[in-house]
């Protein structure tokens, strides 16, 4: 009975963790020099959010990006992420920042964005 007890446990707890581990979305690969950085406030809601955008050399990379994303106003053909605030924002923000004043000077980024019509900014790497 016990033996019994803890198979059926293990059991459930493998199904469970089959449940809740699904397949991540997908997220698509942009690279490129950035030309333009833009630093703002953003009405999302009763909120302000802080968002940073971005636009590489290549337009191509970021020109399907929307122009508001769940009510915070970003700007057509930005890749963007949020200065954290305490209790919302992407907490990597300062690194991120960085690798685009130093990519402004030159040097090549490579950003993953949640989609091609999201472009919230989940990583970013200097190359």
């Amino acid at each position: 009975m016990h033996k019994t007890m803890k198979t059926v446990l293990a059991l459930f707890a493998f199904v469970l963790c089959l449940h809740w581990s699904r397949r991540a979305a997908a997220d698509v690969t942009i690279t490129g020099t950035v030309v333009e950085i833009g630093v703002g406030i953003s009405p999302n809601g009763n909120n302000l959010q802080n968002v940073i955008r971005f636009k590489f050399s290549d337009a191509n990379q970021t020109k399907s990006c929307s122009t508001t994303i769940n009510g915070t106003v970003i700007g057509a053909g930005y890749a963007y992420f949020f200065a954290y605030n305490g209790g919302n924002g992407d907490f990597l923000y300062r690194e991120w920042y960085a690798a685009l004043l130093v990519s402004k000077k030159g040097a090549t980024l490579t950003c993953t964005v949640t989609s091609t019509t999201d472009c919230h900014v989940t990583s970013c790497t200097l190359t």
